[in-house]
């Protein structure tokens, strides 16, 4: 994994117009990046397994049945030694590689993309949940959409999931709010 790396970061513009979202900005590695989430989206956790490596994630309320939405925010640093696209294609690799590490029945569709003027590639899966110590806690069908790029030499990966009795409501509005991610180096001084 690039630099002890692993995965895994919602609503529409009348929402955000209406005051629905509320701006996360924060610092990593000396740029700052921010996300627009969804009210809703107010518990957070966070892990950074490494000093070049930032996870956060976002959720909802758990519901009756113990699930919730989520979305993950990793930040890699891109190592100085490293091609930039050998950097990239091992970033991606690994992202959507997390996942289906822990879904059976895994299916993947994979499309070019923008967030603002940065390309990332899109990754729309679908698959069956695998129980685990620190994850599910039972077998569920689940949708979910991974955005990776690289910006500024900071691999980025966005990710919503939900089960599939919920991804249709929950996946497009995160989505959104995935989408106004930026990073960037702070103004000069």
């Amino acid at each position: 994994m690039i630099a002890s790396s692993r995965l895994l970061l919602t609503l529409a513009l009348a929402l955000f117009a209406a005051g629905a979202f509320a701006q996360t900005e924060e610092g990593f590695r000396g740029r700052v990046w921010s996300l627009e989430l969804p009210e809703s989206y107010n518990e957070r956790k966070s892990a950074s397994p490494a000093s070049d490596v930032l996870m956060i994630g976002f959720t909802q309320a758990v519901r009756d049945d113990g699930s919730r939405p989520l979305i993950q925010i990793t930040l890699v640093e891109m190592p100085l030694n490293m091609n930039p696209a050998t950097f990239i294609k091992t970033l991606r690799e690994q992202m959507i590689a997390g996942v289906q590490r822990r879904r059976e029945e895994w299916q993947v569709k994979e499309s070019e993309s923008t967030i603002g003027d940065v390309a990332v590639t899109r990754y729309e899966w679908s698959g069956v949940t695998i129980p685990a110590a620190d994850g599910a806690s039972r077998r569920a069908p689940a949708h979910g959409v991974m955005l990776v790029g690289v910006h500024e030499g900071i691999g980025f990966s966005l990710h919503t999931q939900d089960l599939d009795t919920f991804a249709e409501k929950t996946l497009p509005e995160a989505e959104q709010a995935m989408r106004t991610f930026r990073i960037r180096r702070p103004a000069a001084k």
